[in-house]
């Protein structure tokens, strides 16, 4: 018994204005003697200077990016909604390629709409401890996102049919109805809804309790989500796109190529409702080369994340992806622009409706006429079969308008 008294483990401290230190000994009789080294804990000025800059660089940084969202809200919402607006009041507007680049406009305003609840976490972190918040700020975005894909995937392959099947898309286009429109609004929104935002709220790594570093995209959600739905999604969508557009514009070589043998006038004649389709094309892939340059380095960080095991320190991994998320974001304020500066009837019509109390009523409707008359070929025009020769309904145009 005194044996046992005497192997008994010793504490020794001491106290000091600056550190506490804390030597934990054991005889050396003892087999299992280990050297315990000292625990020091720093003075507690030094601990509060330390939380204070923590907290002030935080605070700067949380400042920042809520400052940045705020201006991407205001013009992500301002300008889509005026892309929606103009599309819809304007009855010569209301196109096919244009019902699409309105579903477009939409996709992105619900990226915008979403930033309020972004800002509201980074205002007050302990949101994140609700798995339903947590996860709902990410179905927001991939929700948006993914119907991002499927319109520029829907738009893509609407100027790949009316390129290489002229004939056939104006049939088709003749035919489109408000049950076709429902139809494919039903179509695009279906699989953005379904696997970007029902298919993770359900299925996720659920967790009682949360923090800002547990709500992390690749922790909250389910690897093999990322893994087999997000990424390959992506990669697929991206894949296609890029696939069409080769073959459009080898298209457009090998046409222009063909008219060159031909007379002036035939060139004139078949060239006209080509290159209106063309400069449509490359207005498609400008708005689609934007896309892949603002969302790919989030999901380069995503894809090193989930299939190349990618370990970053914490703070360093959620830094970088949000900057990468407010890079992709911003493509979203950037389409509006692009409209008004490639689509003319648009930037007129945009014009219009923003400055309409400088326009009297019959001026609007003289402005409307003149150039319907200066555009005639950029309406859709409906040619009787029977009385349309060949180079007609080769000349009848499938564009929105004149670019």
């Amino acid at each position: 018994m005194d044996t046992n008294r005497r192997q008994t483990m010793k504490l020794n401290g001491t106290i000091h204005d600056s550190a506490v230190a804390l030597n934990l000994t054991k005889p050396q009789s003892d087999p299992n003697y280990q050297i315990v080294t000292q625990i020091a804990i720093s003075p507690k000025e030094d601990l509060e200077n330390i939380s204070d800059n923590i907290q002030q660089n935080y605070d700067i940084g949380v400042i920042i990016v809520i400052i940045i969202q705020v201006i991407l809200m205001i013009l992500i919402c301002s300008g889509n909604i005026l892309v929606i607006y103009t599309f819809y009041r304007r009855r010569h507007l209301k196109t096919v390629t244009n019902f699409l680049i309105t579903h477009l406009a939409c996709a992105d305003l619900s990226v915008g709409l979403s930033l309020p609840f972004h800002m509201a976490i980074l205002l007050n972190p302990d949101l994140l401890q609700n798995i339903i918040a947590c996860v709902f700020r990410y179905c927001t975005l991939l929700m948006s996102v993914s119907g991002t894909y499927i319109c520029l995937l829907f738009i893509t392959y609407d100027r790949y049919s009316a390129i290489l099947w002229p004939l056939t898309t104006r049939d088709e286009r003749e035919r489109f109805s408000f049950q076709h429109a429902v139809i494919l609004a039903i179509t695009i929104w279906i699989l953005p809804i379904g696997v970007g935002f029902i298919l993770p709220m359900l299925w996720n790594n659920d967790t009682t309790l949360l923090t800002g570093y547990k709500c992390d995209l690749v922790k909250v959600m389910k690897l093999d989500y990322l893994r087999f739905c997000i990424c390959p999604f992506f990669l697929a969508t991206c894949t296609i796109m890029v696939y069409m557009y080769i073959h459009i514009f080898i298209k457009s070589h090998s046409h222009f190529n063909r008219l060159a043998r031909t007379s002036i006038t035939t060139v004139e004649i078949r060239s006209r409702s080509f290159n209106g389709n063309i400069t449509l094309a490359k207005t498609s892939a400008l708005v689609l080369g934007l896309f892949f340059l603002c969302w790919l380095p989030f999901y380069t960080i995503l894809m090193l994340q989930v299939y190349g095991d990618l370990n970053l320190p914490r703070t360093r991994t959620l830094e970088v992806r949000t900057i990468a998320m407010l890079l992709g974001i911003t493509n979203s304020a950037i389409n509006p622009f692009i409209y008004a500066w490639r689509l003319k009837d648009f930037r007129h019509e945009a014009k219009m409706l923003c400055l309409r109390k400088r326009y009297s009523p019959h001026r609007v409707l003289v402005n409307r006429r003149s150039s319907s008359r200066r555009s005639s070929t950029n309406t859709t025009y409906r040619i009787a079969p029977s009385r349309a020769s060949h180079e007609e309904r080769l000349t009848e145009t499938f564009m929105i308008t004149s670019l």
